[in-house]
């Protein structure tokens, strides 16, 4: 595992952060709180419909100090205020936005580090991307105390602003919608935001520079800008298996990003790589350290490859089906291996190193998986491929799920995991489940159906904060309703397996499409023991 980096020394103790909050933190130490003559205590006075302020300094993070996994904050009640009144200026409220830097930033980081924020959104412009970023947070907030409520979300405008903070909010108005489950209108934002992006010059490598305020983390922010609406584009078309890609055909010359380290605590210039030596790294005569962001890149470029294949194809398109695979191959043999474990010594986890993994085992159930995913919310309209490819490539999928229920029990927070994790979860249940009849599989079934469960367990705890988790939670337990607990009714005529109703119960569940194709391939011939694989102990 690697060695994480030290982290700057944060300029305002721990103690303090909340005091004017009039919050009590528990487990975790607080200051003791004011006593009256009668030694009742004292709770601060917060004036209905004010907005308490909080003191957090230059540079500090509260994820730096306090375990959100086991952070309970009691009570809050005297916090009223959602939104700011008319009259009121917008500005970043402190703990909507440490609690976005906390659990959304590390996955994607592309706003400034926390430290450098409120210099980020000063002057023209900036102030656009204000209401978002507390919007993001107060989402976060909500799942800490049940008494506050997330902010209503900025509604979508007929005309936006045409500059690089415009691009920003609708990147995260895009994950949010789309993890709220609303996915048009998070379609709708990544249009505005690519068309918006590319009528600035965002793909070009000196919008950076002229944009940067002469600082150097500013400059880096808007490259990764840039480089996360390039990954979003694919991630978003790997969701709704569309091939329109519109900026993967995009000639840009940006840089790649920094290392994680540097851009967080660094004021130095970074030594940026163009994607262009990044691709010939293969061949290069010395090995180059490139950034975890850039095997991010990388991942999401693999998945480009495969979506189009993972669509409706006919079967002569089977070889190009070998060419994705090879693409995926051949990014995960050429893995550094500072790339190769997103836990550091200390048990912390890089989030960007994570995420990289996650886009790497998920494409395989584009690839491979037998139509179940066609009714789950996070990967509709997913097509069966041909039974024989399916059958080649069930290891490979079924290891790829593994691999994304062991990033399940990764360590901290699941909060802290990138939105879209979401849907890698789901896959991962889905591939187990579709695996689980398959004869070749049945010495794992038992093993299954705890990964299931995992599952399960991991969408229910992220439901807490996004709708699309909750949706595709029911989903899932249809299908394993369905799958775990087949009909008893299954009838015998002839020497011939009738699974009439066998398919009954896939059919409630909406999936009668799921097994069919492996289920005829397996009841041709003598061999009858695909029947007692898919009834298992009944």
């Amino acid at each position: 595992m690697r060695q994480r980096p030290k982290a700057e020394p944060a300029s305002q103790a721990p103690d303090s952060v909340l005091e004017d909050l009039g919050m009590q933190i528990s487990p975790l130490r607080s200051s003791p709180p004011q006593t009256g003559n009668d030694g009742a205590r004292v709770p601060p006075v917060i004036t209905p419909g004010s907005t308490p302020q909080t003191s957090l300094g230059p540079g500090f993070d509260l994820s730096d100090h306090y375990d959100f996994e086991g952070l309970a904050v009691l009570p809050l009640k005297q916090y009223t205020r959602l939104q700011p009144g008319p009259e009121e200026p917008i500005t970043l409220d402190h703990l909507y936005t440490s609690m976005l830097y906390a659990s959304f930033w590390p996955s994607h980081p592309f706003l400034p580090p926390h430290r450098l924020l409120e210099e980020h959104v000063s002057g023209s412009g900036g102030t656009s991307l204000i209401p978002v970023i507390n919007y993001i947070g107060s989402i976060y907030i909500r799942v800490r105390h049940d008494e506050l409520q997330a902010l209503t979300p900025p509604q979508p405008l007929e005309e936006y602003p045409q500059n690089g903070f415009t691009v920003q909010s609708l990147i995260l108005l895009a994950i949010s919608s789309h993890m709220s489950n609303n996915p048009t209108q998070a379609q709708a934002f990544l249009a505005t935001a690519t068309d918006t992006a590319i009528a600035i010059g965002l793909h070009r490598h000196d919008f950076a520079t002229s944009h940067g305020k002469e600082n150097h983390a500013l400059e880096e922010s808007w490259r990764r800008t840039w480089w996360e609406l390039f990954i979003l584009d694919i991630m978003f078309a790997g969701l709704n298996q569309t091939s329109s890609m519109r900026l993967k055909c995009i000639d840009s010359d940006v840089l790649l990003p920094c290392e994680e380290a540097m851009y967080h605590n660094s004021d130095t210039q970074p030594s940026a790589r163009s994607l262009a030596e990044f691709d010939r790294r293969f061949f290069a005569e010395e090995e180059v350290e490139y950034s975890s962001f850039s095997y991010r890149i990388a991942a999401a470029r693999a998945l480009s490859v495969i979506i189009p294949v993972s669509i409706v194809q006919p079967l002569h398109s089977l070889p190009s089906h070998t060419e994705a695979e090879l693409v995926l191959e051949n990014l995960i043999l050429h893995l550094p291996k500072q790339i190769q474990s997103f836990v550091y010594k200390d048990g912390s986890t890089n989030e960007i190193i994570f995420q990289t993994h996650m886009l790497i085992h998920a494409p395989r159930s584009f690839l491979a998986t037998s139509g179940l995913i066609h009714q789950i919310t996070c990967a509709p309209n997913t097509a069966n491929l041909h039974s024989e490819s399916i059958l080649h490539e069930t290891k490979k999928t079924v290891d790829a799920a593994d691999g994304i229920c062991q990033m399940i029990s990764a360590p901290s927070s699941l909060y802290s995991r990138t939105p879209f994790f979401v849907c890698a979860v789901a896959l991962q249940a889905i591939v187990h489940l579709g695996a689980y009849n398959l004869p070749q599989w049945s010495h794992k079934q038992s093993l299954m159906q705890q990964q299931v469960q995992m599952s399960i367990g991991a969408l229910k705890k992220l439901s807490g904060v996004w709708e699309t988790a909750n949706v595709v939670l029911a989903q899932v337990k249809s299908v394993a309703r369905a799958v775990f607990e087949p009909p008893r009714d299954v009838r015998v005529a002839n020497d011939e397996r009738d699974i009439t109703s066998a398919y009954h119960g896939l059919e409630e569940a909406g999936i009668e499409e799921t097994l069919l194709v492996n289920l005829r391939d397996y009841t041709q011939g003598d061999d009858d023991s695909w029947f007692d694989d898919f009834v298992g102990q009944n």
